[in-house]
């Protein structure tokens, strides 16, 4: 009988032993609020990266406002702008700043990062790039919608009305530098949204439609993706607005994936809208996705 109790001690005691080493090797991290569960395999330097997008996420107060060409927009807004509409956004998160190459190239095994410069990313790329964010940290990353980007852009509920994200001054928002937080920050604390890179939306383009009233609008269908905000070879000066195709040419591509000019310093206005072609071959080789770049959100 004593055999027995021992033999049934000794299975017990192997029982527990294979419980122990089955648990978790990482219990969830809280970082600015933020749950983050860590997939075993994410290496130090990518948990710090991501670590860094939390850190610098702001919260943004939702509430109502007009998407689209406002008063102080009038002297310079393109059609596209027009006719403005009224949206109502939920509260979420945006980054204070973009995602720069070197937080991509430490996310993502991208053979391209070690014979290229400088990247040509097209929204697909980010799209994987956004996907795999979410698989390593199992937080809810993912791209500003076209309305969210414009209403961060203005300053959310502390917008000031200006032009510009931040300012009525061109040259206190938008520098030549590629250096991210080099110019001035909006309402919100959000810096390089009228300069460094354009950065990819989540929708698809659609014209806007008057009279309307929209909840959280997001386009999900469409030909081309949505970009906004002006990137660091926008300039101020006008020789491309006053000699525009019509005079309303700016922002559109003559062809998919071919950009009339990115030069043109209404890029940088907060209600400015562009779009590019779908398909990831439109970009290949293409200098001018180096201009579009990506900031991330958290919605709630």
């Amino acid at each position: 009988m004593r055999d027995i109790f021992l033999l049934f001690g000794i299975l017990l005691f192997f029982s527990c032993s294979r419980e122990v080493t089955e648990l978790p090797a990482l219990l969830p991290e809280e970082v600015n609020g933020f749950q983050v569960v860590w997939r075993k395999n994410v290496t130090s330097e990518q948990k710090n990266v991501i670590r860094s997008f939390l850190q610098h996420m702001v919260k943004v107060e939702g509430g109502r406002f007009v998407l689209g060409a406002t008063p102080e927009q009038h002297g310079w807004a393109r059609s596209n702008e027009y006719p403005p509409c009224h949206v109502c956004l939920s509260d979420f998160y945006i980054c204070k700043y973009e995602v720069s190459e070197e937080e991509y190239m430490t996310i993502v095994d991208d053979p391209r990062a070690s014979t290229y410069s400088r990247l040509s990313l097209s929204w697909e790329d980010w799209f994987l790039f956004i996907q795999i964010l979410q698989e390593m940290s199992g937080v809810r990353f993912d791209f500003p919608t076209e309305a969210q980007w414009e209403y961060a852009a203005r300053g959310g509920i502390y917008s000031k009305g200006y032009i510009f994200p931040g300012s009525n001054n061109l040259e206190e928002v938008w520098t030549d530098s590629e250096k991210e937080g080099s110019s001035v920050p909006n309402e919100l604390g959000l810096y390089n949204m009228a300069d460094l890179k354009s950065e990819w939306c989540k929708d698809r383009y659609e014209s806007y439609i008057g009279d309307r009233y929209y909840v959280d609008r997001y386009v999900a269908e469409g030909e081309h993706q949505v970009v906004r905000g002006g990137n660091y070879k926008c300039s101020g000066e006008t020789s491309e607005y006053l000699n525009g195709y019509g005079g309303d040419s700016f922002g559109y591509y003559k062809s998919p994936g071919t950009l009339l000019s990115p030069f043109d310093f209404r890029y940088c206005r907060s209600t400015a809208r562009s779009y590019y072609y779908v398909p990831s071959e439109s970009l290949n080789g293409s200098g001018n996705s180096y201009y579009i770049g990506c900031r991330l959100v958290i919605n709630q």
